[in-house]
């Protein structure tokens, strides 16, 4: 056995109690982050850490309870709804804390105070390391990148079922005086508290994988505080907005403050009803776009219709001219023709005369009777012209024609020339 001194559980607690005490005995300020916060009777347990550099690991983790007590008269002097703002998991605190230690139940902090300046501050610092982020993934624009579908028809919409926000927009919607229709299918979500990050991410995924169903998503909620917007600077609700394949149009209802959710949007509008006022001018636009080119082309029609009409016009009308003009002509060549036609019938009579005249010269010269007066003769055996003396046979009987009586004679010899 060990001569060493042992002590009870309960006597080493209530040594580190008295240490605690006299260490601590007033109230001091630290910073953390609120993890996880439960309510139970008015009191709240809040799990408080500190996260390394990188923020990714706890180095340090304690329990801290604010009794409602304490909790009724902060929220008296900060606004309760401002309490309700601030203590949502997440948040960077400043908190004033009393340490305590009891021998059974163990260390806890003891809230006393807070200081939601602080909170306000650190939540603009993450926003902007948020920015800087998303900025170097070059996910600020990329959905504001993605063209508008010419109409905004097929809606899926974020939102609680029971937000008057939601039920603003689709009532505007629906009770438009352009008549348009819309299908929106509503992919409910909490839009306030921790819950909203992660159901709006998964939702969002949902709609992903429905992409070919839906003209554009429309996240909407309605009025709130600055810290009412905390849930809208996450990062993993920003990166899942930037990467989304459709366009997201964000109206959060807010009239100041514009959340990280906002910016990565491809379209940021202040409240529900603005959201479904610029879906409605949209699509009004391209109404009046079609109502312009539909008059365009009507003026045009017409336009086209004047310039051939008046050509048209210039046609007959050159026509008209054209023909008179012709017929003057042709009156004309008649007049000239009924002027000319008695000499030219007078040139043509003595042109056929001439005519005939020179033929009754060539018909005397060579009539047989002009021939044999020149001294020629015809000579015909049995009737046929002889041509040929070596075609007669001796004895032949010819008969020679003269230009003065004939002559009868016998073939004895013949020769070729």
């Amino acid at each position: 056995m060990s001569n060493e001194t042992t002590y009870s559980l309960y006597e080493l607690n209530e040594y580190v109690r008295r240490v605690l005490l006299l260490n601590f005995e007033d109230p001091l300020w630290i910073r953390c982050e609120l993890s996880q916060v439960r309510e139970s009777r008015g009191h709240l347990y809040l799990e408080l850490i500190q996260q390394d550099e990188g923020g990714q690991t706890p180095i340090a983790q304690a329990s801290a309870i604010l009794w409602s007590t304490r909790y009724r008269e902060l929220g008296k002097r900060h606004g309760f709804q401002i309490l309700e703002q601030i203590f949502q998991s997440g948040a960077e605190l400043r908190l004033k804390i009393k340490v305590d230690f009891h021998e059974r139940y163990g260390y806890k902090l003891m809230v006393e105070e807070l200081d939601p300046d602080f909170t306000l501050g650190q939540n603009a610092l993450k926003k902007q390391r948020t920015l800087e982020q998303l900025l170097a993934e070059g996910r600020l624009e990329k959905n504001g990148q993605i063209p508008l579908p010419l109409v905004l028809q097929r809606l899926a919409i974020l939102s609680s079922s029971e937000a008057a926000g939601y039920r603003d927009f689709v009532h505007q919607l629906n009770t438009n005086p352009l008549g348009y229709r819309f299908d929106t299918t509503l992919f409910p979500t909490a839009v306030q508290g921790e819950r909203v990050e992660t159901e709006m991410h998964n939702q969002l995924q949902a709609i992903s994988k429905k992409k070919t169903q839906f003209d554009a998503v429309v996240i909407i909620r309605g009025g709130g505080s600055r810290t009412d917007l905390m849930a809208f600077d996450s990062y993993l609700l920003a990166k899942e907005i930037a990467d989304m394949p459709l366009p997201v149009i964000t109206g959060i209802g807010h009239e100041i403050d514009t959340s990280i959710a906002d910016m990565v949007a491809h379209t940021s509008v202040k409240t529900p009803t603005a959201a479904a006022a610029f879906i409605l001018e949209h699509n009004e636009y391209f109404e009046a776009q079609l109502l312009d080119i539909h008059r365009q082309i009507d003026q045009t029609a017409k336009q086209y219709a004047q310039m051939a009409n008046l050509q048209l016009n210039q046609l007959a009308e050159q026509i008209r001219w054209t023909s008179r003009e012709q017929i003057q002509h042709a009156f004309h060549q008649l007049n000239l023709m009924r002027e000319s036609f008695p000499r030219m019938a007078r040139q043509l009579v003595r042109n056929q005369n001439r005519q005939l005249h020179f033929l009754e010269q060539q018909l005397h010269a060579l009539d047989p009777q002009s021939i044999l007066r020149r001294g020629f003769s015809i000579t015909s055996c049995q009737g046929k012209i002889v041509m040929d003396a070596s075609h007669l046979p001796k004895g032949s009987t010819l008969h020679t024609q003269f230009f003065k009586g004939g002559a009868t004679s016998i073939v004895k010899k013949t020769h070729d020339k």
